[in-house]
């Protein structure tokens, strides 16, 4: 399971209306406003489909979804059932 950065970035910026050009790897996304608590339902929405996973609902959480580094992070060292 993996997100293509690249891709993501892509996605905030067509999708969500982020102007990504000074978003960095450790960017905060929600905690800072970029992104609003509305939001998260999309970004886990465009995760589950290009990881090809269901997140659990305690997996929805800052923790692991607060920024490109994060979210990437998270994917690939998480482990299904």
């Amino acid at each position: 399971m993996q997100i293509d950065r690249n891709e993501f970035l892509k996605y905030l910026d067509e999708k969500m209306g982020v102007d990504t050009s000074e978003i960095e790897g450790d960017t905060a996304l929600f905690s800072s406003g970029i992104l609003d608590s509305f939001s998260m339902v999309d970004v886990v929405m465009f995760i589950e489909k290009s990881a090809q996973t269901k997140l659990r609902p305690g997996e929805v959480n800052l923790e692991n979804l607060d920024s490109v580094d994060r979210i990437i992070n998270f994917i690939e060292t998480r482990q299904d059932d």
